[in-house]
């Protein structure tokens, strides 16, 4: 009988297997081994379409990725041994084929390749089974929530313009969250630069700050944490610097196990022309 230790390695190796269960997340694996990427450089890079699809993809690959101080996404310990694992196989693979000469060893490569396929289809079964689950959860909040836009676009009385806000249920390190997307343009000027510029008079006009959220159900607020960078300083949430007239795809993670919120507010957390130390 199993103990409580090889339990929880076969759930970490199932979790594992499933999370490389898709083409798409072994393309994000071999993105995030060049470099550190944003939200929508990571869309762009790996030439994924919607939003929902990559984060969903993201939250499948669970501890094998995670943010950096900027919050970028990269590689943890666990993502760079599961793609060498990955890149162990192809090399493999490509090798195999290229030292099969005998029909004997055709016979033996045929049969891996049958029990390999089976193996996959099974595992893109079971992946299937699960991402189902999570999409019928997606789907309770698709045509929800509806961000409460600030002062008629601008944030909290700032010139930080909140274009849009997309939002699903999804995880962040395990948690359970309503994953919130937020694209806000800043319309600061080196003529009209943010509070605490440290160039007056020779600004770019460049912007750093951080955004949060509260949660309402039936317009009454519930309890809920910002997981997006846990123990950042100084804001407790990814500090984002933006250029003037650029715009960016903010994701805000606040852990909530409550399926019913039907709206929330997109806030504002520090702001100045300089990073904020």
């Amino acid at each position: 009988m199993e103990d409580g230790q090889d339990i929880e390695r076969d759930r970490q190796r199932a979790e594992i297997f499933d999370a490389l269960g898709h083409p798409t997340r072994i393309v994000i694996l071999k993105a995030l081994s060049e470099e550190a990427l944003g939200f929508a450089d990571l869309k762009k890079r790996t030439s994924i379409e919607s939003s929902g699809q990559l984060q969903h993809h993201l939250n499948k690959l669970g501890d094998l990725i995670k943010t950096d101080e900027h919050g970028k996404y990269c590689l943890s310990n666990q993502g760079k041994d599961a793609l060498l694992t990955v890149q162990t196989v192809e090399n493999a693979s490509l090798t195999r084929k290229d030292s099969v000469k005998t029909h004997s060893r055709l016979y033996r490569s045929k049969k891996f390749f049958q029990v390999f396929s089976v193996l996959l289809a099974f595992l893109l079964i079971a992946s299937t089974a699960i991402a189902l689950v999570e999409f019928n959860q997606v789907q309770q909040l698709q045509n929800g929530p509806v961000a409460k836009l600030n002062d008629a676009g601008y944030l909290n009385s700032s010139k930080l313009f909140l274009i849009s806000a997309y939002s699903f249920y999804g995880k962040h390190n395990g948690q359970a969250c309503l994953i919130i997307e937020a694209t806000v343009r800043n319309d600061y000027t080196a003529q009209q630069p943010p509070p605490m510029d440290n160039f007056p008079g020779n600004s770019s006009g460049m912007a750093y700050f951080g955004l949060t959220a509260k949660l309402y159900v039936k317009n009454t607020q519930i309890q809920s944490e910002d997981v997006t960078s846990p123990g950042s300083a100084p804001l407790g949430v990814s500090q984002i610097g933006l250029g003037s007239e650029d715009t960016y795809v903010v994701e805000i993670d606040m852990a909530t196990s409550n399926h019913n919120v039907d709206s929330y507010t997109i806030n504002l957390v520090g702001l100045a022309g300089y990073p904020i130390p």
